[in-house]
């Protein structure tokens, strides 16, 4: 593997940790309660279908992301950890940069890896959870789904027109640092 590759994973995880910050600084306060984006699912999208990530440092990126959300969301750890993985191995075994052909196909393609991200999440809750003493409505979770899954999906170009000016800056500077070095 080499340096480029493990310096832009680095590049990506930092960048990652700094959207993951300013995330929760932002939903810490605004009450948006039901249409908080998860900003990371996008992210994760974007580095399966970068050509430039190897496999090996997305997975790790993406572990690294899952695991600090876990953490920053004080969820045990493994919930978020694996989604995140998850998404990237999917993402990326089903070649979905084919699908990233405009910003109509970005928003449909969020919303949908979002949502099954989202089922995910509670399928693992429904299994290692306790059951609450006060369960909530079956429709509250799917509205609350719904409601994240659009939001992120509307989020989501923003997030891969950032990403996209990342790892052209990136790919400038090495082409800079060829010339002259």
């Amino acid at each position: 593997m080499s340096t480029r590759a493990i310096s832009d994973g680095f590049r990506f995880l930092l960048l990652g940790c700094a959207l993951l910050i300013l995330h929760n600084v932002i939903a810490g306060h605004l009450a948006i309660h039901p249409f908080v984006p998860a900003i990371l699912i996008p992210f994760v999208i974007y580095l399966a279908v970068s050509t430039r990530i190897p496999l090996p440092v997305g997975i790790c990126v993406a572990f690294c992301l899952g695991f600090l959300f876990d953490s920053f969301s004080g969820l045990p750890f493994g919930l978020y950890t694996l989604t995140h993985v998850a998404t990237y191995v999917v993402s990326r075994a089903a070649g979905l940069r084919f699908f990233m052909r405009g910003v109509f196909s970005e928003i449909t393609l969020a919303f949908i890896v979002c949502f099954l991200a989202g089922c995910l999440e509670l399928a693992m809750r429904a299994i290692f959870e306790y059951p609450a003493p006060f369960p909530a409505e079956e429709y509250s979770n799917f509205v609350v789904l719904l409601c994240v899954s659009v939001s992120t999906a509307f989020c989501a170009p923003i997030i891969f027109f950032v990403l996209s000016l990342v790892e052209r800056w990136s790919m400038r500077r090495q082409e800079q640092a060829k010339e002259y070095g």
